[in-house]
Protein backbone atom coordinates (compact mmCIF):
# COMPACT_ATOMS: atom_id res chain seq x y z
CA UNK A 1 0.00 0.00 0.00
CA UNK A 2 0.94 3.67 0.16
CA UNK A 3 2.72 3.38 3.52
CA UNK A 4 4.93 0.53 2.30
CA UNK A 5 5.87 2.62 -0.75
CA UNK A 6 7.02 5.43 1.55
CA UNK A 7 9.06 3.16 3.80
CA UNK A 8 10.70 0.77 1.33
CA UNK A 9 13.21 3.25 -0.19
CA UNK A 10 14.48 4.07 3.31
CA UNK A 11 15.27 0.55 4.48
CA UNK A 12 18.39 0.26 2.34
CA UNK A 13 19.91 3.32 4.04
CA UNK A 14 20.08 1.78 7.52
CA UNK A 15 21.88 -1.16 9.08
CA UNK A 16 21.34 -3.00 12.36
CA UNK A 17 18.31 -4.01 14.37
CA UNK A 18 15.64 -1.49 13.50
CA UNK A 19 12.07 -1.21 12.33
CA UNK A 20 10.85 1.56 10.06
CA UNK A 21 7.16 2.33 10.36
CA UNK A 22 4.89 5.04 9.01
CA UNK A 23 2.37 6.11 11.63
CA UNK A 24 -0.14 8.96 11.66
CA UNK A 25 -0.10 10.32 15.22
CA UNK A 26 -2.43 13.30 14.99
CA UNK A 27 -4.70 11.35 17.32
CA UNK A 28 -3.52 10.36 20.81
CA UNK A 29 -4.77 6.77 20.43
CA UNK A 30 -2.54 6.35 17.38
CA UNK A 31 0.50 7.53 19.33
CA UNK A 32 -0.28 4.97 22.02
CA UNK A 33 -0.49 2.21 19.40
CA UNK A 34 2.84 3.30 17.89
CA UNK A 35 4.67 3.15 21.22
CA UNK A 36 2.93 -0.07 22.20
CA UNK A 37 4.27 -1.63 19.00
CA UNK A 38 7.77 -0.37 19.84
CA UNK A 39 7.68 -1.88 23.33
CA UNK A 40 6.31 -5.19 22.09
CA UNK A 41 9.09 -5.34 19.49
CA UNK A 42 12.06 -4.20 21.58
CA UNK A 43 10.93 -4.80 25.16
CA UNK A 44 11.16 -1.24 26.44
CA UNK A 45 11.11 2.45 25.56
CA UNK A 46 13.72 4.79 26.99
CA UNK A 47 14.41 7.41 24.28
CA UNK A 48 12.08 9.57 22.20
CA UNK A 49 13.45 11.95 19.55
CA UNK A 50 10.76 14.15 18.00
CA UNK A 51 11.41 15.96 14.73
CA UNK A 52 8.16 17.13 13.19
CA UNK A 53 8.72 19.80 10.55
CA UNK A 54 6.20 21.49 8.26
CA UNK A 55 8.20 24.40 6.87
CA UNK A 56 6.18 27.34 5.61
CA UNK A 57 7.44 30.65 4.23
CA UNK A 58 4.99 33.31 3.11
CA UNK A 59 3.86 36.74 4.26
CA UNK A 60 1.12 36.60 6.89
CA UNK A 61 -1.18 38.59 4.59
CA UNK A 62 -0.82 35.86 1.96
CA UNK A 63 -1.08 32.80 4.22
CA UNK A 64 -4.35 30.81 4.27
CA UNK A 65 -6.36 31.40 7.47
CA UNK A 66 -5.99 27.75 8.47
CA UNK A 67 -2.21 27.55 7.99
CA UNK A 68 -1.43 28.08 11.69
CA UNK A 69 -3.86 25.29 12.64
CA UNK A 70 -2.30 23.00 10.03
CA UNK A 71 1.25 23.49 11.31
CA UNK A 72 0.06 23.18 14.91
CA UNK A 73 -1.56 19.83 14.16
CA UNK A 74 1.39 18.42 12.22
CA UNK A 75 4.26 19.76 14.34
CA UNK A 76 3.06 20.40 17.89
CA UNK A 77 -0.03 18.27 18.45
CA UNK A 78 1.71 15.14 17.13
CA UNK A 79 4.71 15.85 19.38
CA UNK A 80 2.39 16.38 22.36
CA UNK A 81 0.61 13.09 21.68
CA UNK A 82 3.84 11.09 21.44
CA UNK A 83 5.32 12.64 24.60
CA UNK A 84 2.11 12.14 26.57
CA UNK A 85 1.83 8.53 25.43
CA UNK A 86 5.49 7.83 26.23
CA UNK A 87 5.19 8.57 29.96
CA UNK A 88 3.50 5.31 30.90
CA UNK A 89 6.13 3.32 28.98
CA UNK A 90 9.07 5.06 30.70
CA UNK A 91 8.48 3.74 34.22
CA UNK A 92 12.23 3.39 34.75
CA UNK A 93 13.02 6.85 33.41
CA UNK A 94 14.06 8.01 29.97
CA UNK A 95 14.90 10.87 27.66
CA UNK A 96 12.81 13.01 25.33
CA UNK A 97 14.57 15.24 22.81
CA UNK A 98 12.53 17.64 20.68
CA UNK A 99 14.34 19.02 17.63
CA UNK A 100 13.28 22.31 16.03
CA UNK A 101 14.76 25.10 13.90
CA UNK A 102 16.12 28.50 14.93
CA UNK A 103 12.77 30.00 13.91
CA UNK A 104 11.68 29.10 17.44
CA UNK A 105 13.95 31.70 19.06
CA UNK A 106 14.52 34.47 16.51
CA UNK A 107 12.15 36.48 14.35
CA UNK A 108 12.45 35.68 10.66
CA UNK A 109 10.15 37.46 8.17
CA UNK A 110 7.52 35.48 6.29
CA UNK A 111 7.59 32.55 8.74
CA UNK A 112 5.09 33.74 11.36
CA UNK A 113 2.93 30.62 11.47
CA UNK A 114 5.95 28.30 11.41
CA UNK A 115 7.91 30.33 14.00
CA UNK A 116 4.91 30.52 16.34
CA UNK A 117 4.67 26.75 16.60
CA UNK A 118 8.43 26.30 16.98
CA UNK A 119 8.44 28.85 19.83
CA UNK A 120 5.59 26.97 21.50
CA UNK A 121 7.64 23.76 21.41
CA UNK A 122 10.38 25.43 23.47
CA UNK A 123 7.87 26.29 26.21
CA UNK A 124 6.21 22.89 25.94
CA UNK A 125 9.52 21.08 26.46
CA UNK A 126 10.52 23.19 29.47
CA UNK A 127 7.15 22.59 31.15
CA UNK A 128 7.32 18.90 30.30
CA UNK A 129 10.79 18.64 31.85
CA UNK A 130 9.54 20.21 35.07
CA UNK A 131 6.49 17.97 35.29
CA UNK A 132 8.33 14.75 34.43
CA UNK A 133 11.34 15.28 36.68
CA UNK A 134 9.73 13.06 39.34
CA UNK A 135 9.53 10.30 36.74
CA UNK A 136 13.27 10.56 36.00
CA UNK A 137 12.44 11.55 32.44
CA UNK A 138 14.71 14.24 30.99
CA UNK A 139 13.30 16.55 28.32
CA UNK A 140 15.39 18.90 26.20
CA UNK A 141 15.11 20.91 23.01
CA UNK A 142 17.72 21.05 20.27
CA UNK A 143 17.54 24.11 18.04
CA UNK A 144 19.17 23.72 14.65
CA UNK A 145 20.65 26.39 12.43
CA UNK A 146 21.06 25.88 8.70
CA UNK A 147 20.88 22.22 7.70
CA UNK A 148 20.86 20.58 4.29
CA UNK A 149 17.06 20.43 4.34
CA UNK A 150 16.60 24.09 5.26
CA UNK A 151 19.10 25.17 2.62
CA UNK A 152 17.28 23.18 -0.06
CA UNK A 153 13.93 24.78 0.84
CA UNK A 154 15.23 28.36 0.98
CA UNK A 155 15.05 30.96 -1.81
CA UNK A 156 17.87 31.11 -4.36
CA UNK A 157 20.85 33.04 -3.00
CA UNK A 158 19.71 32.71 0.62
CA UNK A 159 22.62 30.54 1.77
CA UNK A 160 25.21 32.62 -0.10
CA UNK A 161 23.95 35.76 1.61
CA UNK A 162 23.92 34.06 5.01
CA UNK A 163 27.31 32.34 4.88
CA UNK A 164 29.42 35.30 6.09
CA UNK A 165 27.32 35.25 9.28
CA UNK A 166 27.85 31.55 9.93
CA UNK A 167 31.04 30.35 11.60
CA UNK A 168 33.21 28.49 9.06
CA UNK A 169 30.48 29.19 6.49
CA UNK A 170 29.21 25.63 6.69
CA UNK A 171 25.80 24.09 7.11
CA UNK A 172 25.15 21.61 9.91
CA UNK A 173 25.58 17.96 8.99
CA UNK A 174 23.37 15.16 10.23
CA UNK A 175 26.12 13.32 12.12
CA UNK A 176 26.77 16.44 14.21
CA UNK A 177 23.15 16.51 15.34
CA UNK A 178 23.23 12.78 16.09
CA UNK A 179 26.30 13.23 18.31
CA UNK A 180 24.55 15.90 20.38
CA UNK A 181 21.44 13.75 20.78
CA UNK A 182 23.63 10.83 21.89
CA UNK A 183 25.26 13.06 24.49
CA UNK A 184 21.94 14.35 25.85
CA UNK A 185 20.48 10.87 26.28
CA UNK A 186 23.67 9.59 27.91
CA UNK A 187 23.52 11.95 30.90
CA UNK A 188 20.97 12.40 33.67
CA UNK A 189 22.17 15.89 34.60
CA UNK A 190 20.64 17.90 31.74
CA UNK A 191 16.89 18.55 31.50
CA UNK A 192 14.66 21.46 30.60
CA UNK A 193 17.39 23.00 28.46
CA UNK A 194 17.44 24.51 25.00
CA UNK A 195 20.61 23.51 23.14
CA UNK A 196 21.42 25.73 20.16
CA UNK A 197 23.35 24.03 17.36
CA UNK A 198 23.89 26.69 14.71
CA UNK A 199 27.63 27.38 14.22
CA UNK A 200 27.10 30.75 15.88
CA UNK A 201 24.31 31.92 13.57
CA UNK A 202 22.05 33.27 16.32
CA UNK A 203 25.01 35.13 17.83
CA UNK A 204 25.05 37.32 14.75
CA UNK A 205 21.29 37.54 14.20
CA UNK A 206 20.05 38.33 17.72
Amino acid sequence: GEREELISPLTSRFKGNFKLVNYEVKEYSHAVKLLDDVVRTYGKLDIIVNLHDTFWRKRITCSPPNKLDEIYTKDLKTMYNVCKAAISYMSEGGNIVNVISIHGIIGIPQTIEYSTIKSAIVGFTKSLASELSNYNINCNTIILGITDEIASQSPKGFLKELQPKVLEAKIIEAHEVVNIIKFLVSTSSITGQTIIVDRGLTTFLI
